[in-house]
């Protein structure tokens, strides 16, 4: 072997392994890349699975805030409905007004007078409204009635009934009483 010969020698040798290194080196990351590829491509469909999944979950989520919000009004109304019911319930359990009512003509003027009868021995304060949708008309007061005694009301002392009328009667201790004139 010549001196010169060595050298190419070496030289074609060592541009071999680095060719065969890089080839190798080469073909090592073309197989990551399809490994990352075929990652990818499982990442992506799982990220569809999970699109499709939020998707779902979220008009799951609309249509029980939905039943959820119906529920919610359905029980306000049911809360309404029983407490107006209770409050009928505790009117209706109270007694009676313990007065008689009776109506005569004014001595003067068209309207009614309204004689109240005290029917105790208690003296009776209740508070007494009347609306006329037809005239506009509307009063309302406090009246007390001394026991087993009468209370008139008309134009004398400011209140006008006339017929078609319903003046109401109220006190907390008893049912509230509605009349008619006829």
């Amino acid at each position: 072997m010549t001196n010169q010969t060595l050298p190419w020698k070496i030289a074609s040798r060592l541009a071999l392994l680095i060719a065969l290194g890089s080839g190798a080196w080469g073909f090592t990351q073309y197989q990551r890349t399809e490994e990352i590829v075929a990652l990818l491509a499982t990442t992506q469909s799982q990220l569809g699975t999970i699109q499709a999944q939020l998707t779902s979950s979220e008009e799951k989520v609309a249509t029980l805030e939905a039943s959820n919000n119906q529920a919610i009004r359905q029980a306000t109304e049911l809360k309404q409905e029983t407490a107006a019911q209770a409050a009928i319930l505790r009117a209706e359990s109270k007694r009676d007004l313990p007065i008689s009512v009776g109506f005569r003509r004014a001595l003067l003027g068209k309207s009614l007078v309204v004689e109240f009868k005290n029917n105790s021995s208690e003296a009776i304060p209740f508070s007494a409204a009347v609306t006329d949708a037809r005239s506009g008309y509307s009063k309302s007061g406090n009246v007390v009635i001394p026991p087993n005694g009468r209370v008139e009301l008309g134009q004398m002392q400011g209140w006008i009934f006339t017929s078609g009328q319903h003046p109401a009667l109220a006190n907390a201790s008893y049912r509230p009483m509605e009349l008619s004139i006829l």
